[in-house]
């Protein structure tokens, strides 16, 4: 790489089969960014689609092809490459959502003074037209976070936030990770990072059937069964990491890694199942605060029945 030529800022993502339609118009929100002063690497983990079109438009563009990585691998390649050129801060952004013209701009400026920064986001499934709401500013009381507001729930996704690379130097991100934005952000919190909500949403949020997640309305047995799996491997592996460092966490991690396991066992009684997603159902409106936060425990769950 000639590093006469190269930004302090990366902005990266990761591209994948089956999103190559909703790929021109991020690309377009990326050129049009009110903010240069970025450079650009991108994963390609299967994608069929050429980005020359950015090439003239863009001080450094680099791909990386790989072939069939879990989503944990995909995020350590675009984290590592940072680490090794010597990037300051890193910006993520989704391949199908659509970034506001000041996206970079303010992330980079909010990581002037802070460890990590997110933005709020616009949720939308076919034209951004759509009334513009936000979505995070509901479940956010303060601009300052702390671990105990995301113990339970995710708030910060790889899509809409900044890290100063040097905090990243030291979190290892396992493979069989899920919720990979929930690991490294609670370990950010777990010791003490300093972090940045921007109370505007800077990035639209699209709604499909591709999404891992998405914005909860109603459950499903899939989504549940998907999430406890998320949770129990979120904790377990957060009382892992706090083991290795002997954190005082790592009791806390342990009794929620033993209640979301007792919850997956008890999920496989299908009567029970069916009860379980009728009272999230039921509740949904006041329960989703957040990514994961409609998994709720058996004791929890016992509140609403």
């Amino acid at each position: 790489m000639d590093l006469c030529n190269r930004s302090k800022n990366l902005l990266t993502f990761v591209v994948y089969r089956g999103v190559e339609k909703y790929l021109r118009d991020l690309l377009k929100t990326i050129s049009s960014q009110t903010s240069k002063d970025f450079d650009i690497f991108v994963v390609n983990d299967g994608a069929h689609y050429s980005f020359d079109n950015l090439y003239d438009s863009i001080n450094r563009f680099e791909i990386l092809s790989v072939s069939f990585q879990t989503s944990s691998e995909n995020r350590k390649s675009c984290i590592d490459y940072a680490k090794q050129n010597d990037y300051e801060n890193i910006v993520f952004c989704d391949a199908d959502d659509l970034l506001e013209s000041n996206y970079i701009e303010e992330i980079l400026c909010g990581l002037r003074s802070n460890e990590f920064v997110f933005c709020d986001l616009h949720p939308f499934k076919r034209e951004i037209s759509e009334i513009n709401i936000s979505f995070l500013s509901k479940y956010l009381s303060a601009k300052k976070l702390s671990l105990n507001d995301v113990i339970d729930r995710n708030l910060i996704g790889l899509g809409h936030s900044g890290i100063r690379v040097k905090t990243l130097i030291d979190i290892h991100l396992p493979a069989n990770l899920i919720a990979v934005d929930w690991y490294i952000f609670s370990n950010m919190l777990l010791r003490g990072s300093v972090g940045k909500f921007i109370d505007k949403p800077l990035v639209h949020y699209r709604q499909t059937d591709s999404n891992s997640v998405g914005i909860i309305k109603k459950v499903s047995k899939k989504s549940i069964s998907y999430g406890a799996k998320v949770k129990e491997i979120h904790y377990k592996e957060m009382y892992f990491n706090c083991s290795e460092k002997n954190s005082s966490e790592k009791e806390m991690y342990f009794s929620k890694l033993k209640d979301i396991t007792n919850l997956i066992s008890y999920l496989e009684n299908p009567s029970y199942f069916d009860q379980y997603i009728k009272i999230i159902n039921n509740n949904i409106s006041i329960l989703y605060c957040g990514w994961w936060s409609e998994i709720l425990t058996l004791n929890e769950i016992k509140k609403y029945e």
